[in-house]
């Protein structure tokens, strides 16, 4: 019977590498049992060696999906608080939009911004320009100004 030693790594990528020259000479003195039995152990070692994918539990959203988006609000699915935009919020848990809607599984049009805030903004950058507010001699006429 063959005795189990455990190789690390190196070992086995090393001495499966010097077994498969062995192999390949012709006239090798070994006997082509003995090799195989220990290229069989080496195989074994480094499928053993292997980590395994470690299957995570399924996160539960705070709040269900259908109810995350309100007029004034979007919940953020992470802690079920409300905020007016999520980029803040994601970017203080290390997420981008893209990595949110895939970890929660939400569709590509999933806002992240509420209906009110988007249409504030909307109004915003119709009235003012794209970036308002940032100088304010070249400021156009504003629907506020009157």
């Amino acid at each position: 019977m063959t005795e189990h030693v455990s190789y690390s790594i190196d070992e086995i990528v090393r001495l499966s590498v010097t077994l498969a020259l062995i192999l390949s000479r012709q006239g090798a003195p070994y006997a082509s049992e003995r090799v195989e039995d220990r290229l069989k152990i080496f195989l074994n070692e480094i499928i053993a060696a292997v980590p395994k994918p470690q299957s995570r539990p399924r996160q539960v959203p705070a709040i269900p999906v259908e109810r995350s988006i309100l007029h004034h609000a979007i919940i953020s699915l992470e802690d079920g608080q409300p905020y007016k935009t999520l980029y803040s919020h994601l970017s203080s848990l290390g997420l981008t939009p893209k990595a949110y809607r895939k970890k929660w599984d939400l569709p590509r049009d999933y806002p992240m911004a509420a209906p009110a805030e988007r249409a504030r903004l909307r109004t915003l950058r119709e009235c003012c320009g794209q970036f308002p507010c940032r100088r304010r001699r070249r400021r156009r006429h504003c629907h506020r100004d009157g």
